[in-house]
C-alpha cells in the first residue's frame, strides 16, 4: 500500500493511478472542499475515467427520473417534484381531517367495552399520533385513575404498526410481550405504553388473531374484551 505524505499537510493512502502529467487526466472534477484549519484545505475530487463514469452515473439516474416523471429537462423534474409535494401536502391535510372525524367513533367503541379493547385502525399504517390521540381520548373521559387498557393496530400487505397502552403499566409488562408475539411484531416502550412493528412477513396475518389478542389483553386487564 502506498501512502501519499505532505508534510505538516495531510497524509493519506494513495488512491489512483499515478500520471506523469495533470493534462494526461482529461477531466478532474471537485466534489466537495473543508477547511481543517487557517492552512490547510481538503478537496474531495475525482479525475480522468473516473469523471466519466461519475456522469456516466448521473446521466442514468436522470433518464430514470424522466421515465417516472414524464418530464425531458432538469428544470421539468424541479417543478413536477414540487407540484407532487403540494398535492402530497394536500392529501396529508385531507387524511387529518378524516381521522378527525372517525377518532370519537373509535373512542366510543373502546369506552363501550369500559375503556379496554382491541382496536384495527386499518390497512393503511396511520401516524403514531392518530394512536395517541385514540387513547389520551379513552384515557381522558375515563377519568383520573379510571381503568383502561386499549390496544390499537393498523397495516397491511407491507406491514403494520401497533400501539399499546394502559392506565396500569403492569398490564402491559404482563401481555405486551405475548401480543407482540401473536401479532408477529417487535416493540418496547416504559410506564404502560408499548410500540412497535410488524414486518412484511406477518402482513395482514395477524387479523385472523386478533381474538387471541382481546383475550391476552383481558386476562391481564382482568376483564373480558368483546
Amino acid at each position: 500500500m502506498r501512502t501519499v505524505n505532505i508534510p505538516t499537510i495531510d497524509s493519506n493512502t494513495c488512491c489512483g493511478t499515478h500520471v506523469p502529467s495533470t493534462r494526461h487526466l482529461l477531466s478532474a472534477h471537485i466534489f466537495s472542499h473543508k477547511l481543517l484549519n487557517k492552512t490547510t484545505l481538503r478537496v474531495n475530487f475525482a479525475a480522468g475515467p473516473r469523471v466519466e463514469a461519475h456522469l456516466a452515473g448521473h446521466l442514468a439516474a436522470h433518464a430514470s427520473i424522466s421515465g417516472l416523471l414524464a418530464t425531458p429537462s432538469l428544470e421539468e423534474h424541479v417543478s413536477r417534484v414540487g407540484g407532487l409535494l403540494e398535492e402530497t401536502r394536500g392529501l396529508k391535510k385531507t387524511v387529518s381531517a378524516l381521522w378527525e372525524q372517525l377518532i370519537p367513533y373509535k373512542v366510543a367503541s373502546l369506552l363501550a367495552s369500559n375503556g379496554v379493547g382491541v382496536c384495527d385502525l386499518g390497512e393503511d399504517v396511520v401516524d403514531a399520533a392518530v394512536y395517541k390521540r385514540i387513547a389520551g381520548d379513552v384515557k381522558k373521559d375515563r377519568g383520573e385513575g379510571g381503568a383502561y387498557a386499549v390496544f390499537l393496530i393498523s397495516g397491511g400487505e407491507g406491514g403494520g404498526t401497533f400501539y399499546f397502552e394502559s392506565g396500569d403499566p403492569a398490564v402491559v409488562d404482563k401481555a405486551g410481550k405475548d401480543i407482540a408475539e401473536i401479532v408477529g411484531g417487535k416493540g418496547g416502550g416504559k410506564k404502560g405504553v408499548m410500540m412497535g412493528k410488524i414486518g412484511a412477513e406477518g402482513a395482514g396475518k395477524w387479523r385472523k388473531r386478533l381474538g387471541e389478542v382481546g383475550d391476552v389483553l383481558g386476562k391481564a386487564a382482568a376483564v373480558e374484551v368483546q
